[in-house]
C-alpha cells in the first residue's frame, strides 16, 4: 500500500492506500440501514454509517461500471448540506509511482446544487446524482 526506499520524496501511496484512508477518514459510529427500492448490487456497490459526533450520515459508493450510473437516495429526515469525496482516474489502469505520486488521490467532489431536494420541516429529503465511472465515493450528509 506504501512504496518507499531512503529518499523520503519517493513514498508512494498506492489507490489501495487511499480506499483504507478514506473508509477509516469517514467511518462513522453506527452503521445504518440501506433499503434498496431498484435492483441489486452490482454496478453499484454501498454502505452507510452515522457519525454522532459530527451529526452526520456517511455513504460510500462505489461504481465498477465503465459508465456513469443514476443514483437517487432518500434521507428519512433533512439534511443541511452534502459534499463527496471521490477517488477515481481517467484511465482505469492508473496508478501512483515514484514521479506521479498523485495520480489516484482523494479529490473534493463537485456537487450541483440540483441534486439535492430540499425536505419540508421533518420530512425526508431526496438526493438524485449520477456516479462517475470506476469511482469510490464519500458522501457525507450534515444533519
Amino acid at each position: 500500500m506504501i512504496g518507499f526506499d531512503a529518499d523520503p520524496s519517493h513514498t508512494v501511496r498506492s489507490a489501495s492506500y487511499w480506499q483504507q484512508w478514506l473508509f477509516a477518514h469517514y467511518r462513522g459510529t453506527q452503521s445504518l440501514p440501506i433499503t434498496n427500492s431498484e435492483g441489486d448490487y452490482n454496478p453499484l456497490f454501498w454502505g452507510a454509517t452515522l457519525d454522532e459526533g459530527k451529526n452526520c450520515v456517511y455513504l460510500k459508493i462505489i461504481n465498477i461500471l465503465g459508465d456513469s450510473v443514476p443514483l437517487t437516495v432518500n434521507i428519512p429526515q433533512p439534511y443541511k448540506s452534502v459534499n463527496g469525496t471521490i477517488l477515481t482516474a481517467a484511465d482505469l489502469n492508473s496508478y501512483n509511482y515514484i514521479y506521479n505520486q498523485t495520480e489516484v488521490v482523494p479529490k473534493p467532489l463537485s456537487i450541483p446544487a440540483s441534486a439535492s431536494t430540499p425536505a419540508s420541516y421533518g420530512g425526508a429529503a431526496k438526493f438524485q446524482w449520477d456516479v462517475p465511472r470506476f469511482s469510490l465515493t464519500v458522501l457525507q450528509f450534515d444533519l
